[in-house]
């Protein structure tokens, strides 16, 4: 299904930016002036799917705008760029009602990607949308083999750590379980995505270095270990 995404801001260099990280046939993008006077109107008229807001105004007048989108249309996808870096503006941002936060300066095509990756998972209740996006903002493709189970396993990790001491039982079994699927399917998939992302340098990288390959366990260790040092409690659990 093509979604529908409203860019709120009028810099045709960062609009055209973000559109390419979104697939035309899949998404079509519009945009408009980043004031709450165009923007409640546009969103109300225009039928998106979801809008990307950025933090550029006054903090009580944009914490409000977001509730009011969020009351008003109740399935909308509500992102934003934040100009500043805050743990409590992300918290009370997200209380409003958004679902995705990116720390500004970010690259505006992996927004795009991010943004996309993200209504394409909200589909799956299965699978983690915050947990798809890291890894799609990290840099793998959501249509690599195995990008859901490593979202649900990166899940399942960062909220029971406990996880990555038991994989068979405590990772493989529980995601095979919840999709009806083999276990030998998960580990087997699990593996062959460690290999890429050793292959493609992701695993140097969230390392720093200090190693360039890993099997599916040390991959999975490494993404949750960098999940906090990167700030990605921007994206809702």
């Amino acid at each position: 299904m093509r979604y529908k995404l409203l860019i709120c801001d009028d810099a045709n260099a960062t609009v055209k930016a973000i559109k390419k990280g979104i697939p035309y046939q899949l998404g079509a993008v519009s945009c408009c002036k980043p004031d709450e006077r165009y923007i409640l109107p546009v969103v109300r008229e225009g039928s998106f799917d979801a809008v990307l807001l950025f933090s550029n105004r006054r903090y009580d007048d944009f914490t409000r705008l977001i509730g009011q989108l969020r009351q008003e249309q109740p399935t909308l996808s509500i992102f934003v760029g934040m100009y500043s870096h805050s743990l409590g503006a992300a918290g009370d941002f997200f209380k409003a009602g958004a679902e995705l936060c990116f720390e500004l300066p970010t690259s505006a095509k992996r927004i795009g990607e991010t943004i996309h990756c993200f209504m394409k998972v909200k589909e799956l209740p299965e699978v983690p949308a915050y947990a798809a996006c890291y890894l799609r903002a990290e840099g793998l493709s959501h249509r690599t083999d195995g990008f859901i189970y490593l979202s649900m396993a990166v899940d399942i990790c960062l909220h029971d750590p406990t996880a990555l001491e038991s994989m068979y039982e405590m990772v493989y079994t529980v995601i095979a379980e919840r999709l009806n699927v083999q276990v030998k399917s998960v580990e087997r998939l699990l593996r062959n995505i460690a290999d890429s992302a050793s292959a493609d340098g992701l695993v140097a990288k969230l390392t720093g270095g200090e190693t360039d390959s890993a099997n599916a366990h040390d991959l999975i260790s490494a993404l949750c270990d960098n999940y906090a040092h990167q700030h990605y409690y921007l994206f809702r659990q």
